[in-house]
């Protein structure tokens, strides 16, 4: 059984819920670490003319009955705030199943085509990017 599916068998639905909200706590410290390490980097990238992306990939485990679109929020803020190009796989992963995006059983890495779907996703705006310079 996935790491997934323990928590939940052990604490229920909304506890995990509750770790991702505490996780993304803007006073949690691993979270102001990250925080402040992108803002370098988006900094790094505003003085040498470098175009970010931050692309957004959901939790996998369950994409019909999504309950942490509150992250990507958070997310989607930050990089408007630091100037990141946001990327959402949310929309194109709603509603698909865990054996269509997985690399295999109980392995949530993305699979050809999730890493597909990511692609059509990220490909048009890199090239519209690139052609603005």
């Amino acid at each position: 059984m996935d790491p997934y599916h323990r928590m939940l068998d052990r604490s229920g639905d909304a506890n995990l819920v509750e770790r991702y909200r505490k996780v993304y706590d803007p006073g949690q410290p691993g979270f102001v670490v990250m925080e402040q390490e992108l803002k370098k980097l988006s900094q790094y990238a505003r003085e040498h003319g470098i175009r970010l992306y931050l692309m957004m990939i959901p939790d996998v485990h369950d994409l019909v009955d999504y309950k942490f679109k509150f992250v990507h929020d958070i997310m989607h803020n930050f990089a408007k705030a630091n100037g990141y190009a946001y990327v959402d796989m949310l929309s194109a992963m709603t509603g698909l199943r865990p054996q269509e995006i997985w690399a295999m059983p109980g392995d949530p890495h993305p699979n050809a085509f999730a890493h597909k779907l990511m692609a059509d996703a990220i490909f048009p705006l890199i090239v519209q990017g690139s052609l603005e310079k």
